[in-house]
């Protein structure tokens, strides 16, 4: 028996590598990441659909930093809309020229490198053939659009720099029919309703960054199902003709969290290796659970400097201005200038005004080739400071 499985080890072993001798990486095009002369920080995307025309009106806010000293025109990803104006800011017309592919938005006054600019494009657009899908009613589904913007499509309805190596947090401002939802990426932040017009409008908010293509919409005459894990709503919106199908099909959801979080929680308290513990804590605090901050907070005391390093990051996300006395006491006394730098930075994703005196405190306190000092400065700007 065994020499018959070594047989066939040895027979696939050998099909695989006479497959591999068959395949010449040398004609494969060459791919290299692509420059960029600014980080876009965040997309706030407004956008009235009409499914009836298969049409779209926009308004995207730009938000960017320049990577560079003396930036004068930004260059932006857009195809198969139409940009009627664009204003900084302030409310002042800007320059701009549009060409099959791109939009150039010229500066009024060129950015240093490292200042913050934001910038409004309006524009139409209709039945693009990618990116945005308007789909006719059909024994499967209702009339409705949604964005399929894999992996560089997103720029077909709305300007923006289209490319997965610059990771932006965004906002959807939705606006159809009343008798349609939209859903989006990350936190519903309201639902308002226009009876005069017959329209309501859905404000969705992205508060981590992530690759542009990842930004979603879809709107239908969804029915949402309600479910529940412990506190935390679990909504599922589906078709109106697939509303009986919702439980059967997802109703375990609320299980299959349960269980991720008591595998990670476990890995982060208990592997013996810190590298699986950090990587454990760093899926951990993605998760909804009301019970990830206690975990994080008991992996925050780890023995290993990475290990709590990660736990103030993902605890630091979460934006919880409950944890700052928290973070101030690790930062008092953690003796690892990595830990400290971390707590400085959570801190700063508060947004709290209050940390401000401590942050320029902080700054003054030595470390190695400043990492306090630069995580302070960091905080600083994130408060607004």
């Amino acid at each position: 028996m065994r020499t018959y499985i070594r047989a066939v080890i040895l027979v696939l072993t050998c099909a695989a590598f006479g497959t591999a001798q068959q395949i010449d990486w040398s004609k494969k095009a060459l791919q290299s990441e692509r420059s960029r002369t600014y980080d876009a920080l965040h997309y706030r995307i407004a956008i009235r659909l009409d499914l009836d025309r298969k049409s779209f009106e926009g308004d995207t806010t730009v938000s960017l930093t320049s990577l560079r000293d003396g930036l004068e025109t930004c260059v932006l990803d857009a195809e198969e809309f139409r940009v009627t104006k664009v204003v900084s800011d302030y409310g002042e017309p800007l320059q701009f020229e549009q060409t099959e592919k791109e939009l150039r938005v010229r500066m009024p006054l060129p950015l240093k490198l490292g200042e913050t600019r934001s910038f409004t494009c309006s524009y139409q657009g209709r039945d693009p053939k990618i990116g945005l899908r308007f789909m006719a009613e059909s024994a499967n589904n209702p009339k409705l659009v949604f964005s399929d913007s894999f992996p560089d499509h997103v720029h077909h309805w709305f300007p923006c720099y289209d490319y997965p190596n610059d990771k932006v947090t965004n906002e959807i401002i939705a606006t159809v029919k009343s008798s349609l939802k939209v859903a989006a990426n990350g936190r519903l932040v309201s639902v308002s309703e226009d009876k005069p017009a017959g329209t309501v409008t859905y404000h969705w908010s992205q508060e981590l960054p992530h690759s542009t293509y990842l930004i979603f919409l879809a709107a239908a005459p969804y029915v949402v199902v309600h479910d529940s894990y412990k506190a935390l709503p679990v909504n599922y919106w589906v078709y109106p003709q697939d509303e009986k199908k919702a439980m059967p099909t997802y109703g375990k959801t609320p299980k299959m969290i349960e269980f991720f979080f008591e595998a990670l929680a476990a890995g982060a308290q208990n592997d013996p290796f810190w590298a699986v513990r950090r990587s454990a804590i760093e899926s951990l605090g993605k998760l909804p659970d009301p019970r990830v901050q206690t975990t994080l907070k008991k992996t925050c005391l780890d023995a290993h400097s990475s290990v709590r390093t990660a736990s103030l990051a993902a605890l630091g996300d979460a934006k919880d201005r409950g944890l700052i006395e928290f973070y101030k006491e690790r930062f008092a006394k953690d003796e690892s200038q990595l830990v400290k730098a971390e707590t400085l930075r959570a801190l700063g994703k508060t947004g709290d005004p209050s940390v401000i005196p401590f942050l320029e405190k902080s700054a003054t306190v030595p470390s190695y080739r400043d990492m306090i000092r630069n995580a302070a400065m960091q905080a600083l700007r994130q408060v607004g400071s």
